[in-house]
């Protein structure tokens, strides 16, 4: 996602600090990298919950710096998506089109339901709200109803259908037959014959290099003149 490297730059420094040793400036900079990572990542996690609506914690912290210190003989540090997961969805799937601006990716049950020909193909659903319909606290359905609710579509099971076209009745959508006899129904969801189209909501990579610079800059400053009064009381007691 961003890799941030500093390596080129150290000779000049060294040069320019004339005082210091190439080496001293590249603990400095270790140092003042490793600081400025740290900031950053505590920043984006404080921007995603500007930016997202009621994000999981797994999603504010689905960003990893790495290496967790830099040394001088790297000065690069690289930021990422969490992408290895036991459970659920790697961060970096559903984070990615509003870090960058695009559409949605399906869904794993839009693409069995595409595969099996219940909804058009390129379609996406969009849950609806009611009493029949289970939201969690970040307003997601859970991954185990989605599942549930898979098995009756592809079974066809007569407590769901799906309208799939326009027309003078029924809405594109899924639905649940309701009632002791099943002769009432209620919508589920919406069928959108267009993938939902998101713009830039969270860039990701623009606020961690944002901070990373902004914190560096006051860090690698004050660790070079800790340097140099070190490097003074060394020279002073050198005299005698």
């Amino acid at each position: 996602m961003l890799t941030i490297s500093t390596n080129d730059t150290i000779g000049y420094l060294a040069k320019d600090i004339t005082k210091l040793r190439a080496k001293s400036v590249g603990y400095v900079t270790a140092r003042a990298m490793t600081t400025s990572a740290e900031v950053a990542i505590a920043d984006l996690q404080v921007e995603a919950k500007k930016d997202l609506n009621n994000p999981t914690q797994w999603t504010v912290n689905s960003v990893f710096r790495y290496p967790f210190k830099v040394v001088p003989s790297n000065l690069t540090i690289r930021f990422g998506f969490k992408d290895r997961v036991t459970t659920g969805t790697p961060a970096g799937e559903y984070l990615n089109t509003l870090v960058i601006g695009d559409r949605r990716p399906l869904k794993p049950i839009e693409e069995v339901l595409q595969s099996k020909g219940k909804i058009p193909r390129g379609s996406a659903i969009v849950p609806i709200r009611s009493e029949l319909q289970p939201f969690d606290q970040h307003g997601n359905i859970p991954g185990s109803v989605y599942r549930s609710l898979l098995a009756r579509l592809v079974e066809d099971s007569r407590d769901y259908f799906i309208i799939q076209s326009r027309g003078k009745g029924l809405r594109p959508g899924i639905y649940k037959r309701t009632g002791k006899k099943k002769r009432g129904y209620r919508q589920l969801f919406t069928i959108n014959f267009r993938m939902p189209l998101y713009t830039v909501q969270f860039p990701v990579p623009q606020i961690l290099q944002t901070s990373f610079m902004r914190t560096f800059k006051i860090v690698f400053a004050t660790e070079i003149r800790n340097e140099l009064e070190v490097y003074g009381k060394r020279s002073e007691r050198n005299k005698y």
